[in-house]
């Protein structure tokens, strides 16, 4: 818990937690970056503040991600992918790029709701492909709830386990319905 109480006064303000947890979900290649700070949400803001942080920050997050790679490298896959040599498309490309279109909010929430899926990599391959952006940030803003939920939940419920902010210990009653509840989210954040 001192380490909690050494960097709570750095993230104090919400604001400032959500715009670093928005560099951190367009930017951080480091496997699991999303997941620490989801967790940092709960201990720090509890659940309901912390899930609407973490989901928001990580929508603007996989925003920026998904125009960056639209508008720095679109026009080079299409160049080198989509029209091939001369005027032959590579039809393997083609094929997944209509696809996404057609179907893309669908693609992008299936692949929200991986846990398997690497969410800022996948964020910038979306904008490489031609998946259109209204489609792609809602299914991004939904398909992330169910585990920033679960991550941003577990951070709290850790938070009241020890007994952080109260200055006193949680019942065992208490940690009952949390460990129920988070096991419950888990199954359904799994399934």
């Amino acid at each position: 818990m001192a380490l909690l109480n050494g960097a709570r006064p750095h993230v104090a303000d919400p604001f400032t937690f959500w715009a670093f947890n928005v560099v951190v979900a367009s930017f951080a290649v480091v496997p699991g970056a999303a997941s620490a700070t989801s967790i940092a949400a709960g201990v720090i803001y509890g659940t309901p503040l912390g899930v609407a942080l973490v989901g928001s920050s990580c929508a603007v997050g996989a925003g920026v991600s998904f125009i960056i790679a639209r508008y720095a490298a679109r026009p080079i896959v299409e160049k080198v992918f989509l029209r091939g040599d001369g005027d032959t498309p590579h039809t393997k490309f083609a094929a997944l790029d209509q696809a996404v279109m057609r179907d893309g909010a669908q693609i992008v929430l299936l692949t929200r709701l991986s846990p398997l899926s690497p969410y800022v990599a996948m964020s910038f391959a979306f904008g490489l492909t031609a998946v259109d952006f209204a489609p792609y940030m809602a299914a991004s803003a939904v398909g992330i709830l169910p585990a920033s939920t679960l991550y941003v939940y577990l951070g709290d419920t850790g938070r009241r386990a020890a007994g952080s902010g109260t200055g006193a210990g949680t019942s065992k009653l208490e940690m009952a319905f949390y460990a129920f509840g988070l096991a419950v989210t888990a199954l359904v954040t799994v399934r």
